[in-house]
């Protein structure tokens, strides 16, 4: 019986990992929903069994050219420039189908008409440290500086760190198509960039039971006596920029806490005139600025 109808909190469990045809069986199955939703929505042919494109696109009407760039990077080939249309050139790679049956590519690991799942990463449930380098991992620049060179003709090549299996080793771009390539990444407008999914879903009635406690190993000690299970702003800059706000500047022991907030413009104004520091807070600008077409050019 479901631990939740007899009042209990939910309970984690060890189950065996998964083999390499349950994770073939889950990307099939992601395929298939995938490509209804997309015959559903329109963008697909709903009397074909083959997917045929209809060449409805919203985005075309509201964002045509961030719509040419994403199709373009999908298709692996440049909307703009000298080179439009050609495909990406890359370095000691070959180009070829894959096949209409899942692609066991690695342990755990497969891939479908277009689609591809890896779940051989593991982490233990007490090992936070690794949890925090998968989350590093997974929220890294999609361009790495240190692996970017100039090249003798201008251009700049990307060396991966491992060879993809079609024996790439990396991308030569000129700098309008890495320009492109990163723009090819803005999010599409109005779309949330954070969502949870299952038990973790923000309407869902075992999400309270099952987010951290202040009180659980892991999270932050100040936070204990607010009743918050999240950090602090001054422990989260510390995290992300290495900025010890909360650090007393001339001792270098003592914490410091805030004793009082100033709301008013005059008070403000004399806080920060001895420090000579601007006063005047910058000018407001609206959430969403609309500007004139920028005209792409392909030359």
């Amino acid at each position: 019986m479901d631990r939740t109808a007899q009042g209990l909190r939910p309970r984690f469990v060890t189950a065996e990992p998964p083999t390499d045809a349950d994770i073939a069986a889950v990307v099939q199955k992601i395929s298939h929903r995938v490509m209804r939703m997309l015959r559903r929505l329109g963008y697909l042919a709903a009397d074909l069994d083959t997917p045929v494109a209809t060449g409805h696109d919203p985005l075309v009407d509201d964002a045509p050219e961030l719509a040419r760039t994403m199709a373009a990077s999908v298709q692996q080939r440049l909307a703009f420039g000298e080179r439009t249309g050609q495909q990406v050139r890359r370095i000691d790679a070959g180009f070829g189908p894959e096949g209409e049956r899942p692609l066991l590519s690695g342990a755990r690991c497969a891939s479908v008409h277009g689609f591809s799942l890896h779940a051989h990463t593991q982490v233990p449930a007490p090992r936070r440290d690794q949890w925090e380098r998968l989350l590093r991992y997974t929220a890294r620049g999609a361009v790495s500086l240190e692996r970017l060179e100039h090249d003798a003709h201008g251009d700049l090549v990307d060396t991966f760190t491992h060879p993809w299996s079609d024996g790439t080793t990396g991308i030569r771009r000129s700098p309008v198509e890495l320009l492109e390539q990163r723009a090819a990444l803005v999010p599409l407008p109005r779309v949330h960039l954070v969502r949870s999914g299952g038990c973790l879903a923000s309407h869902r009635h075992l999400r309270g039971a099952i987010i951290p406690t202040p009180r659980q190993p892991g999270r932050d000690e100040e936070a204990t006596d607010t009743g918050a299970p999240r950090w602090t702003w001054a422990r989260l800059l510390k995290r992300v920029l290495a900025l010890a706000l909360a650090r007393c500047p001339w001792c270098q022991r003592g914490a410091l806490r805030m004793i009082a907030a100033s709301t008013h413009g005059e008070g403000i104004r004399q806080l920060l005139q001895p420090l000579h520091l601007s006063a005047d807070p910058p000018p407001i600008a609206p959430a969403r600025v609309r500007q004139a077409a920028f005209a792409w050019s392909s030359a």
